[in-house]
């Protein structure tokens, strides 16, 4: 009997050491399937924990012709090592309404990202995941995405374009999984 199980004991280490999918003699093969990212590091006293840094978003400013499209351009500064942000955007229903997102300048962001189911009552809510987990870093100036409309408001009236934490919660994280500070500059559409 003992001679029996020794010879199990052998034959198991022996298939563990060599399997294929492990790239190295001798050690377990572990499933490499990327996990979403932990939630925020908290600090003792229960708040997550925050890097002193800042990312800054702008809605640049744009005009439009009455009962014509336009994009307004999302750019951003500070843009470190990030793995995620949320948000909402907001704008004047009466004045613009959604027409698309394009011009998606990062990995794994495209129209997905978007919520455009409110888009009707003047809200898009964005998520966005680095799905690698390695963090992206863009210069300061860059294209995010830009956010399309058409003008149904008259001559001369505008609309602001901002960013909320209503309905989805203002968040961007680093891939050191602390909170990075965030500040928006909302942008103005004027109907010409």
């Amino acid at each position: 009997m003992k001679r029996s199980l020794f010879f199990a004991l052998i034959f198991m280490l022996f298939a563990c050491s060599n399997d294929p999918k492990s790239g190295q003699e001798g050690v377990p093969a572990v499933a490499s399937t990327p996990t979403a990212p932990a939630s925020p590091v908290s600090t003792p006293d229960g708040q997550p924990a925050r890097l002193d840094a800042t990312l800054t978003l702008v809605a640049a400013p744009n005009t439009i012709k009455k009962g014509g499209e336009a994009c307004i351009d999302i750019t951003c500064a500070g843009f470190v090592d990030l793995v995620s942000m949320q948000y909402t955007m907001l704008w004047d229903k009466s004045i613009l309404a959604f027409k698309e997102v394009k011009s998606f300048g990062l990995p794994y962001l495209g129209p997905n990202s978007f919520g455009a189911h409110r888009s009707a009552e003047g809200e898009l809510t964005f998520v966005w995941i680095d799905n690698s987990l390695k963090g992206v870093t863009k210069p300061d100036g860059s294209i995010l995405f830009q956010v399309c409309f058409s003008a149904v408001g008259n001559t001369g009236q505008a609309s602001a374009f901002r960013f909320s934490d209503q309905p989805t919660a203002i968040e961007a994280v680093h891939k050191d999984v602390k909170l990075v500070n965030f500040q928006g500059v909302e942008g103005v559409i004027k109907v010409q």
